[in-house]
């Protein structure tokens, strides 16, 4: 199973936002994306609310209380469709500045791709 700051990590790297110490998007806003991207995959298709490989429902208060958690909690998502959060992240970062025409299209073909991995 991925952990969350695995997932950040990779969006980092498709942002082009990997120099440590200085980086654009700060740590808590990234993991605050992520959590949000997990309930959004839970809203749109509620078969990934369940670990495949047991069937158990995972934890609801991982969606809930993101700030409880350290961003190396895994994610509760199915392995095959955990790198959907990287681009709900993406997604999420590129759109904060709504004025920059190229960001706008990156983060909506980042959220397609979020999309399309989730609905399998």
């Amino acid at each position: 199973m991925s952990q969350f700051h695995q997932v950040i990590r990779d969006a980092r790297a498709e942002l082009g936002d990997t120099y440590e110490g200085n980086y654009s998007y700060a740590e808590s806003d990234m993991l605050r994306y992520a959590v949000e991207g997990v309930r959004e995959a839970w809203k749109v298709r509620s078969s990934t609310r369940y670990d495949t490989a047991t069937g158990k429902l995972y934890d609801v208060a991982v969606v809930l209380t993101p700030v409880a958690f350290d961003d190396s909690y895994e994610v509760p998502l199915p392995p095959e469709v955990q790198f959907a959060l990287t681009y709900y992240i993406v997604f999420r970062c590129l759109s904060r500045d709504v004025t920059d025409a190229g960001n706008a299209k990156a983060a909506a073909v980042a959220k397609a791709r979020f999309d399309q991995i989730i609905m399998g």
